[in-house]
């Protein structure tokens, strides 16, 4: 279980045999601190890779390290007890902004991490859309057009 009290940051993780994966699943906005997080767009450098030399979304990184902490708990422990089991991480809006971050942390140790998010806004400037390319290389972001909050935030912030 995700379960951030202090920023509304919630989800799960769990295994499911019928496809021998484990999953991390975040969920969309929903309360209040989601909601501060949201239009949270400073940008802010990537230290989670140094060697992007990027910037991302300052409240999408702040909640997903502080939920990170507990994701790899939970992953690592179910992988010990699935050690042949794939690590996929998706989510919805802000559930799929947290679950790109959050795979991109979770590829450092399971390099074959998937990523299939729906309807994620922006997450990083140029510099991290190509960096994550090259690290990822089974992700998949799922829009439509007529949805907005994909083109959030501006193009000349984020991508």
């Amino acid at each position: 279980m995700i379960d951030d009290q202090v920023l509304g940051t919630a989800g799960y993780i769990g295994y499911l045999p019928a496809d021998d994966s484990i999953y991390v699943i975040y969920r969309g906005s929903e309360n209040i601190p989601n909601w501060i997080t949201d239009p949270d767009t400073a940008k802010t450098p990537y230290t989670a890779w140094p060697e992007c030399n990027c910037e991302v979304h300052q409240g999408f990184y702040f909640a997903e390290q502080n939920a990170l902490p507990q994701v790899l708990e939970q992953v690592a422990l179910l992988k010990t007890q699935h050690p042949t089991a794939r690590v996929k991480s998706t989510g919805h809006s802000l559930g799929a902004a947290l679950a790109t971050l959050t795979a991109m942390d979770l590829v450092k140790y399971y390099p074959d991490t998937q990523l299939y998010n729906y309807g994620s806004p922006r997450v990083g400037d140029a510099a991290f859309s190509a960096f994550a390319g090259t690290k990822m290389t089974d992700a998949w972001r799922v829009t439509h057009l007529k949805d907005p909050v994909p083109h959030l935030p501006g193009k000349g912030n984020l991508l």
